[in-house]
């Protein structure tokens, strides 16, 4: 039996006998005072017994009530907000449109080799590009130290990167009526088997020449020698110190004509040379003629 309920119960029965009920009768007026006085106080001490007892029986209880736990709330889900539109795209510095040159070329007034050169692009070069082009194979590049200024450069011998979508796009200028032309002057003379004029060529007009022909006639023996050649290569003795495929305008280049089987200095020479705009001397020719003293 649980012990909680036997305080309760003899706290019933005495609350009963205080109310009369099994009391003796016929009891006279004083002896009822002294008897209800008596009475009186055993309630009051078996009350007392009563509480004690239960806060004994209780007390040897946890009598405390849990406490409420709060629900452990999980986090609140972030809003998620539309994606708002990005900002128009600009070129950061890795994004820049940039020309690296692998090899030394020619930045010029329009797309071809009949436009003037405007800038000559060294290997390792970086150039801001500026443009594209109509055309696959040209871009169009500022000019170091002219800010604004633009010239074509061929893509052939140049390493691109960067964002050019934004880039605006140009359509080539007009062709120029080409200009076929070219200075020389004896240079030196050189020796590999035999003696061997050397001729020294500038194109300073707006088409490349491919290929030469050189005659010379040492007119105090009589002698002719001639050489042909499709390349405008330096050399000295046999071997080739500067390779020089084409003579693009604006070039320097070297002719030789092979070879004097003896020494011809202080003798005066005559003859002409002849450069054409493709190998073989063939396409565009002009001839100049010659006239010196080695």
């Amino acid at each position: 039996m649980d012990r909680r309920l036997v305080p309760v119960g003899l706290f019933a029965a005495l609350f009963l006998g205080a109310c009369g009920f099994g009391q003796p009768a016929n009891l006279s007026s004083g002896q009822e005072t002294e008897t209800a006085v008596a009475f009186d106080v055993m309630v009051q001490a078996t009350l007392q017994a009563a509480i004690s007892q239960t806060e004994q029986a209780v007390g040897g209880q946890d009598t405390k009530q849990p406490t409420d736990t709060l629900p452990i709330l999980a986090p609140p889900t972030p809003t998620l907000f539309p994606d708002t539109p990005s900002p128009s795209p600009t070129n950061t510095p890795d994004e820049r449109p940039l020309a690296r040159i692998k090899q030394n070329t020619n930045c010029r007034s329009g797309p071809g080799t009949v436009f003037e050169i405007l800038y000559v692009a060294l290997i390792d070069d970086e150039l801001p590009v500026r443009g594209i082009s109509t055309l696959t194979d040209y871009v169009l590049t500022e000019i170091p130290g002219k800010p604004g200024e633009l010239c074509w450069l061929w893509t052939q011998y140049v390493e691109l990167s960067g964002n050019y979508a934004s880039l605006p796009v140009s359509t080539p200028p007009p062709t120029p009526t080409p200009v076929i032309s070219f200075k020389v002057f004896f240079d030196y003379l050189d020796s590999c088997v035999g003696w061997d004029p050397a001729f020294k060529l500038t194109n300073n007009g707006s088409v490349t020449f491919k290929s030469y022909f050189v005659t010379l006639t040492d007119t105090t023996t009589s002698m002719t020698q001639d050489n042909s050649a499709d390349h405008f290569d330096k050399t000295a003795g046999c071997p080739a110190v500067q390779s020089i495929p084409e003579l693009d305008p604006g070039m320097t280049g070297w002719a030789y004509v092979y070879s004097f089987p003896y020494n011809p200095s202080g003798n005066p020479m005559t003859g002409s040379i002849k450069l054409c705009t493709e190998t073989g001397l063939s396409g565009t020719c002009v001839s100049k003629g010659l006239s010196f003293t080695p």
